[in-house]
């Protein structure tokens, strides 16, 4: 930590077999704890302004847009996926979490364990930062450093 000059702001995701999640983080040197029932934790900025961005994104949708009547003319959707319009694609940290978010809250729930593992997989897939996708000007490649 000494050769960047500061302490990177840490946070933790801790669930418990329930399935209820909370934020440990740390804020001018007082341990603090949030409880995320979201489940979704990403980098900066806090968990607050995570939720709070959220509202941005209500329109979207797992199910298909519907067709629009506009001056006489019927708008008709892409496709299936149309209701996703508008979703995060990149790279930020604010971008990772409402798509992640969107896709845990909507990830077809089962009972089979196999199943839930491949889901497991795809969700930690979206957000996958692969090498050379981000460079920073002044660092190394940023990217991320688990494998599925």
């Amino acid at each position: 930590l000494n050769d960047i000059g500061e302490v990177p702001p840490l946070h933790y995701h801790v669930s418990d077999a329930t399935g209820h999640s909370v934020e440990v983080s740390f804020k001018e040197g007082e341990v603090v704890i949030k409880d995320n029932p979201i489940g979704v934790l990403t980098n900066h900025p806090d968990l607050d302004w995570h939720y709070s961005n959220l509202r941005q994104y209500i329109n979207i949708s797992p199910y298909p847009a519907t067709a629009k009547l506009l001056e006489g003319v019927t708008i008709e959707p892409l496709g299936n996926e149309a209701g996703t319009f508008g979703l995060p694609g990149g790279f930020t940290s604010t971008e990772r979490f409402v798509r992640m978010a969107f896709m845990k809250a909507n990830i077809a729930q089962n009972n089979d364990k196999e199943m839930d593992l491949m889901n497991a997989f795809y969700l930690l897939d979206a957000v996958n930062i692969p090498i050379g996708i981000v460079r920073p000007h002044d660092a190394d490649n940023h990217y991320t450093m688990y494998q599925t």
